[in-house]
């Protein structure tokens, strides 16, 4: 009867497994934050270029009042684009070293996953060779019971 494969590291390897799902699930999560970060930005700049624009208009209109306070609505997006930037910035550092972290968790996980097939294919070698030894030596004591048999004949 066949013997049924069994990798001894079977625990590790499901482990290395859930680790990767976690990175995987990080990785997605900085994603997410980067993405919602870069449309913040884009939002900021689109204002920054609306208000440029109707400050120039207003200084040709010349109103001073609408002119100050588009002024210092520009120089709060500019803050606001500055701080978004800096988050932009480390999300990104952040999302790449979930990425190295990502991909460091995958390298362990086929490490153990080659060394599994390996074992597989020795295993099944071995089960090959063992149930070849088991049919010749089953046929070794036919062909002698079928000699016996017709020496006593």
């Amino acid at each position: 009867m066949a013997a049924k494969f069994r990798f001894a590291l079977q625990a590790v390897l499901d482990a290395r497994q859930r680790v990767e799902d976690e990175k995987l699930q990080e990785l997605a999560a900085r994603r997410g934050a980067l993405d919602a970060a870069a449309r913040e930005l884009e939002q900021i700049d689109r204002a920054r270029d609306r208000c440029m624009s109707e400050l120039a208009v207003s200084a040709y209109a010349s109103a001073a009042l609408h002119s100050r306070v588009r002024d210092t609505y520009l120089r709060r997006l500019d803050v606001a684009f500055a701080q978004e930037s800096r988050t932009h910035t480390e999300l990104h550092a952040a999302w790449k070293s979930a990425c190295e972290a990502l991909l460091a968790a995958r390298r362990a996980r086929r490490t153990l996953e080659r060394l599994k097939d390996r074992r597989l294919r020795a295993f099944q070698a071995e089960e090959a060779r063992r149930e070849e030894l088991e049919l010749d030596e089953s046929n070794a004591r036919a062909y002698d019971r079928a000699r016996r048999q017709a020496t006593a004949s």
